[in-house]
């Protein structure tokens, strides 16, 4: 959903909400989370989880890496 553009950088996303569309608890919703946090494209603050957003160094360095 995040590379499909549902999920947007800065979007927060509901795990309750998931939880409902997809007909599943929140268990196997939660292990995502963690799985993707650990992949960098979420990040958990005060119970909050949000679209990983790149600041401006991560794009240079994506960019640096690439040239070499």
């Amino acid at each position: 959903m995040i590379f499909d553009g549902k999920y947007q950088p800065g979007d927060r996303i509901n795990e309750t909400q998931l939880a409902r569309e997809h007909q599943v608890s929140k268990s196997p919703i939660r292990e995502a989370i963690r799985i993707l946090e650990k992949e960098g494209l979420l990040t958990v603050e005060n119970s909050k989880v949000v679209v990983y957003e790149p600041k401006i160094k991560d794009v240079k360095e994506v960019i640096s890496a690439d040239r070499l």
